[in-house]
């Protein structure tokens, strides 16, 4: 099969990311071979036909023990609505070119060991639904821009280093219905009052902060 220019940069962004694995000890990308195999066949990769091309929508590397760093290639797949790398060993930041990724619905990093800052280009994703990036080792404030993903539902970002307060801009999230930040011990909490009664009017969102006695004062909130 010839590939068209769209199907050549996400076969390039896909050879970026097994690049970046340092170890499979699964061997779960063992037919990541773009020479012999269309990357639509890859394990974990999910295609759909776009102007007579296939484009990559979902990657799922769930639980496969797989080590190494995120590549800012992955910011080309511009078909990309769903990216799910948990439950494995990655390091290093989230590269900000995640941001180009304006179909994106669904971010999960959860359960690696990932440092640096939340990108504030994640606040570009327009279209994202769920935010999961718990049990890594992120540090710095989390981005007030991320108020600008209009369609966020879900945020978990507990079991960090985050530092700071929780951000205003937070608060406009009128669709969100979870949002976690336990356990990231120098938040300041001086703030959640501000953001929670932003959502008084609006359909309650389940907040998992500590002490969880906050809520009490909300009590359109679920406990």
């Amino acid at each position: 099969m010839t590939a068209g220019g769209g199907e050549a940069a996400d076969a390039a962004a896909l050879m970026a990311l097994k690049l970046a694995i340092t170890d499979d000890p699964l061997l779960s990308l063992r037919n990541w071979n773009y020479t012999s195999n269309h990357f639509c066949n890859f394990t974990g990769v999910k295609c759909s036909s776009s102007s007579r091309e296939w484009r990559v929508t979902g990657i799922d590397l769930y639980n496969m023990s797989l080590k190494g760093s995120i590549p800012f290639q992955i910011g080309n797949l511009s078909f990309l609505q769903s990216l799910d790398l948990s439950y494995n060993g990655f390091t290093g930041d989230i590269p900000g070119a995640l941001g180009r990724l304006r179909r994106l619905r669904e971010l999960d990093f959860s359960v690696n060991n990932l440092t640096g800052t939340i990108p504030h280009h994640l606040g570009d994703l327009k279209n994202l639904r769920s935010l999961y990036s718990y049990e890594n080792a992120h540090t710095g404030s989390i981005p007030g821009v991320l108020g600008n993903c209009s369609m966020l539902r879900v945020i978990d970002l507990s079991e960090n280093k985050l530092t700071g307060t929780i951000p205003p801009e937070i608060g406009r999230l009128t669709r969100l219905r979870f949002l976690n930040l336990l356990q990231n011990r120098h938040l300041r909490q001086r703030t959640i009052k501000e953001v929670l009664v932003q959502w008084k009017d609006t359909t309650p969102v389940d907040v998992t902060w500590e002490p969880a006695t906050i809520l009490q004062q909300f009590p359109h909130l679920k406990p």
